[in-house]
């Protein structure tokens, strides 16, 4: 439950202001491990304002940071920001490239507390804790784009158990829109309105979070494959109201 309260929680502790903040206090200290975790957070931050020469420099100063301490957890925090610099310069297929060497290696990582369930790994520990979702949401996404649909419908059956069999039920929420979007694509229009009925029952934040969005765009999705287009339009109105009103417009 707590996994689930810090992933839904995570797209908002990175404000603007919160992150500038963060960087500033980490170029004054000047340590090593601080400055290469905010210096991480600044490469996605880059990217997303379409500066992705200065993400790619930032990224090679953050490695450089890296080699002087030895963190296993930064390690993988900052080939995860290079994987959405990849993802936010639309280059997918590189981004898949990394995804399944990256989960694996997250399983094996060597954590600090015990395992939270079957497929986080022997040592998985609280300090990963965001980790596994956020690749897992990508590596499904970047399929979803890439129209390899045929593997999502058998793979994602898998990633649902162990997301719920792990209690991250803000991936469990992001997965079931996932895998209604999936079931749209093959006319399945009864088992994509399980899905989002599943979905909807593991959000459980009063917060609209980006997972609640997805849920929504896949529903948006089923309306206009139902040919319910004004019932489409409205759920549009109240989505983007949701998302006005928790600061995600």
């Amino acid at each position: 439950m707590l996994l689930s309260a810090v992933e839904g929680m995570r797209e908002r502790a990175l404000d603007p202001a919160l992150h500038e903040r963060a960087l500033a206090l980490a170029l004054e200290l000047g340590e090593p491990l601080r400055l290469a975790r905010a210096l991480g957070h600044e490469i996605r931050a880059q990217a997303a304002r379409g500066r992705h020469r200065r993400a790619r420099a930032l990224a090679l100063e953050a490695r450089e940071l890296a080699g002087t301490v030895a963190d296993a957890e930064l390690d993988l925090e900052l080939e995860l920001a290079t994987l959405d610099l990849d993802w936010l310069e639309h280059r997918y297929r590189r981004a898949l490239e990394r995804l399944e060497p990256l989960l694996a290696r997250l399983d094996q990582a060597p954590g600090d507390g015990p395992g939270y369930g079957p497929g986080y790994g022997p040592g998985y520990g609280p300090g990963y804790g965001w980790m596994r979702p956020h690749l897992v949401t990508r590596y499904v996404e970047a399929r979803i784009l890439m129209g390899r649909f045929a593997e999502l419908r058998l793979d994602l059956p898998g990633l649902l158990a162990t997301a719920r069999d792990c209690g991250n039920l803000h991936e469990v929420a992001v997965l079931e829109a996932h895998a209604a979007t999936v079931a749209l694509r093959y006319g399945d229009f009864a088992r994509a309105r399980r899905h989002l009925a599943a979905g909807r029952s593991a959000h459980t934040t009063v917060h609209h979070t980006l997972a609640a969005a997805q849920l929504d765009n896949a529903e948006i999705d089923w309306h206009l494959s139902a040919g319910e287009v004004d019932e489409a339009l409205a759920l549009v109105a109240r989505a983007r109201e949701a998302l006005r009103r928790g600061g995600l417009h």
